[in-house]
């Protein structure tokens, strides 16, 4: 299922992928199937490899950090030294970029994808 949704270009596609991998992995682990676990971890590299940038600039991804904590648009600009339409900016391009419509989606994004280990962090 994997293979199937990595072969997808749309970002949610992958992200469910990679959910799909990481409880496939451990399964074929604890199972002992050592031919399905290789093709899955061979899946698993090929997907940490050609994973698609995200477009986002250093900013964006130090506002979706701060959006993943759950943090309003004037806590944003507090806790970065900008003004509130200046995140609010921010914002709107991250959910554009991303193609997402809600600040839960984007929220949502950054966790899996520091769980998949990318560089967004939650500092």
């Amino acid at each position: 299922m994997a293979e199937l949704l990595l072969n997808g270009s749309e970002r949610r596609g992958r992200v469910a992928a990679a959910r799909h991998l990481q409880l496939a992995i451990a399964e074929l682990r604890d199972m002992r199937m050592q031919p399905y676990l290789e093709r899955a971890l061979s899946v698993q590299v090929q997907m940490q490899s050609s994973a698609p940038s995200d477009g986002l600039s250093p900013r964006e991804r130090e506002v979706t950090a701060l959006l993943a904590r759950g943090m309003s648009n004037r806590a944003i600009a507090e806790s970065l030294v900008i003004s509130e339409g200046t995140a609010e900016v921010h914002v709107k391009r991250i959910l554009n970029k991303l193609g997402f419509r809600s600040r839960s989606q984007v929220a949502a994004w950054a966790v899996e994808h520091r769980s998949a280990n990318t560089d967004i962090d939650a500092n």
